[in-house]
């Protein structure tokens, strides 16, 4: 533990609270063992590749956080870092030590003795909560996470976690951790400038400890407080209500972000827009705005995944230079960014821990660093600390923790131009803009007018649907697969039935399904086989398939499920294969590994009474799902045929870039629950579009009674909007 005099020594020091998760990361790098005298191999017999001067462990969570604080060359002042959090109480000397990381250097299970000395002359104070007196000893949490060399790629192959099995209560009370000694004596509100929360929901962070933290420091309003949680609603947000005007940085990292995706019932935080690159969704404008005024002087951080970073604050912070994006408004600056990670990074790298660190840093050094440039150097020291990071597993033998790259505030330069991978969005520009294209006819209406297919592809890249209920089945859908590739595609197989119309675009969502989830894909129909025995020449596909590409989920679209083949149903012959991954041919059992089938048909099995109907829709892994059109969103679904007939348009057509307003209406105008198939037969038999444009003299008016289209409510829609201003300007299609 600590030594009052180190402490009473820096108490007029400022101070940083780390409190939170503190995990330790060993990273062990095997290679195939080819030992003659090995006994006991068991599946898999493979070695060590590191030396004797290479080293294994880091810190990660809380821990990782407070290490790339503590080794900041400030610029103003120096700070002292004061980490909290559980371990094993023999523990607290080797943590303090691995703050700083070449304590680390020559490290290895390769001696059973390791000792840890700190590289600092006044090394932090780490307090941990853990008192036996109250509550059971504690340990240390440890990740062993074990990759395989396979010639130039490191695969992370398995992962082996050493965590004691949590309370089933809070894990301490406000009352014990307001008794804790050497909390209260550091917890002086005089002395911290602020609080850093990171919790990565294993027990440290619960509203007993906020709760505490909050009634010690709600007073101080100069307290700046910056949160990170991979809970995405953590229950203990509502104590920070006292707070919530002093916290700066609020971040949701990917765990959390993945765990919205559940929670509020949509699938993705971005979408691809026409240029190619990543905007935010129209559900991520609306959470990340609510938590914007939830905490109002708050940078919102969101990470989707380990490449990309939604960015939202209004604080109407200062530019450090003229160059620095002058036209964006200083009060709601906003930015995608994304991180290229560096051909030598390794599966596991940490971004997350390191992102908030650095971010912390550079607010802390200059509370009114404008949003651009503290992004900029942000994702500079990220991209560099990670390039180098990279080489503890692709050069396990010669890789020292030293190399790590340390933040060195008095040296950046805050003219150095903005990376292309930061690119600046207007928050309520694209607010207004979704708003525009989820109503009327989808035009937003700018100079010139313009309709953004990708902005109706909300769930499934590549796929046009804005119907609510439609939406909710894609989601599920899309859940399914997911899990699916989240469990390794090693544990079952996951399969789901789409009931939709003939003609509704059943395949076309297949396919798209595949590409948006990044697997093989294998298309059969029913309806063209003649016999159960071309069932089996399918499975014979799938697992030929599989061979040939081990590395790729695959996914299976099987259409027409309704249909008999010689006066029988299908459904029995899926049976073994959904449930088991087996299929019998002349006698033997073939195994199928591990895949997702999309089943297609016209109805529900189970209202055809047929032979094993039930059985089949009982082995689904998900119930069936129907694409139908509610009573009430038929507003939804006319939009929705405009977006179709223009993105099918650009199908047939590709130069087509500009569509008049009547053309939009005339899609508009077709019944509402019109098959995608009728429409692009209509689409289809426009004629003589020229110079990329089309107009109503294009549309072939014989169709409009198969459309539902009534052809005076046609003639009465002039070919451009009322507005004299809008006159003239056909729509650009993006």
């Amino acid at each position: 533990m600590e030594k009052k005099g180190d402490f009473d020594a820096k108490n007029d020091s400022s101070k940083i609270l780390v409190i939170g998760d503190w995990i330790v990361d060993e990273h062990w790098v095997t290679g195939t063992h080819r030992s003659r005298t090995r006994s006991r191999p068991g599946k898999a017999h493979r070695r060590a590749l590191h030396g004797l001067k290479s080293n294994v462990m880091s810190l990660a969570g809380a821990g990782l956080t407070a290490s790339i604080l503590h080794q900041v060359k400030w610029r103003n002042q120096n700070r002292d870092i004061v980490g909290v959090g559980l371990w094993h109480p023999d523990d607290t000397d080797t943590l303090t030590a691995l703050l700083h990381p070449s304590s680390a250097n020559e490290h290895t299970p390769h001696q059973i003795t390791q000792k840890y000395f700190s590289q600092d002359e006044a090394p932090p104070l780490l307090i941990n909560l853990c008192q036996e007196s109250v509550e059971p000893a504690c340990g240390t949490n440890r990740v062993i996470r074990l990759y395989q060399k396979k010639g130039s790629e490191y695969d992370m192959f398995d992962r082996i976690d050493w965590e004691l099995e949590k309370p089933s209560g809070p894990r301490f009370s406000k009352q014990n951790i307001g008794d804790d000694a050497a909390l209260n004596r550091v917890a002086d509100p005089k002395n911290v400038e602020a609080v850093v929360i990171k919790d990565l929901a294993k027990g440290v962070i619960s509203e007993g400890s906020i709760s505490l933290l909050v009634d010690r420091f709600k007073q101080k309003k100069s307290i700046k407080w910056f949160i990170s949680s991979k809970e995405f609603r953590p229950q203990w947000a509502s104590r920070l209500k006292p707070v919530k005007h002093c916290v700066q940085l609020f971040m949701i990292p990917p765990v959390a972000a993945q765990r919205a995706l559940a929670e509020e019932d949509f699938t993705s935080w971005t979408t691809c827009s026409s240029d190619g690159t990543k905007a935010p969704s129209q559900k991520a404008i609306e959470i990340i705005d609510a938590t914007t005024r939830e905490y109002p002087n708050a940078i919102v951080v969101v990470l989707p995944d380990d490449r990309t970073a939604l960015v939202c604050g209004r604080t109407g912070r200062k530019k450090h230079a003229e160059k620095e994006s002058p036209e964006s408004s200083e009060e709601d600056a906003s930015f995608v960014l994304w991180i290229d990670r560096s051909e030598r990074a390794f599966p596991g790298c940490p971004m997350a821990s390191v992102f908030f660190a650095v971010m912390i840093a550079f607010l802390l050094e200059d509370p009114h660093l404008y949003l651009g440039g503290l992004l900029k150097h942000s994702l500079s020291f990220l991209c560099e600390w990670m390039s180098k990071e990279a080489g503890r597993v692709v050069d396990p033998d010669g890789w020292r923790p030293d190399q790590e790259t340390c933040l060195n505030l008095s040296s950046f330069n805050v003219d150095q131009p903005t990376p292309d991978r930061i690119t600046p969005v207007s928050w309520q520009d694209t607010q207004e803009e979704w708003k525009q294209a989820l109503e009327g006819h989808g035009v937003i209406l700018d100079r010139p007018p313009r309709l953004e297919l990708w902005r109706a592809m909300h769930e499934v890249a590549g796929y046009i649907c804005l119907v609510p209920s439609k939406r909710k089945v894609l989601r599920a859908i899309v859940a399914e697969l997911q899990s699916f590739k989240a469990a390794g595609g090693s544990d079952h197989h996951h399969s789901c039935l789409l009931i939709a119309s003939p003609g509704s675009g059943k395949t076309h969502l297949a396919r798209c399904l595949a590409n948006h989830l990044n697997m093989g894909f294998l298309e059969f129909n029913i309806a063209q086989m003649l016999n159960l025995q071309d069932i089996l020449d399918c499975f014979d596909t799938i697992v030929t398939t599989q061979l040939q590409n081990q590395g790729k989920r695959l996914l299976v679209f099987i259409d027409e499920i309704n249909t008999e083949l010689n006066r029988q149903s299908v459904y029995s012959t899926f049976l073994a294969p959904l449930e088991k991954g087996l299929y019998i041919r002349a006698e033997k059992a073939f195994q199928i590994a591990p895949c997702t089938w999309v089943f297609a048909g016209t109805r529900d099995p189970e209202e055809d009474d047929a032979n094993k109907a039930s059985d089949f829709v009982s082995r689904l892994t998900l119930p069936p799902q129907r694409l139908d059109i509610g009573g009430d969103e038929e507003s939804w679904a006319r939009l929705e045929k405009v977006y179709q007939g223009v993105s099918l348009l650009r199908t047939r057509f590709p130069d087509v870039d500009q569509v008049s307003h009547k053309v939009l209406a005339t899609f508009h105008l077709c019944r509402p629950n019109l098959e995608v198939r009728k429409l692009e037969q209509f689409v289809k038999s426009f004629f003589y579009i020229q110079y990329g444009k089309v107009h109503s003299k294009n549309v072939p008016s014989r169709w409009f009674k198969d459309l539902g289209i009534d052809q005076a409510n046609w003639n009465l829609i002039s070919e451009y909007e009322k507005d004299e201003n809008e006159r003239d300007q056909p729509v650009h299609i993006k």
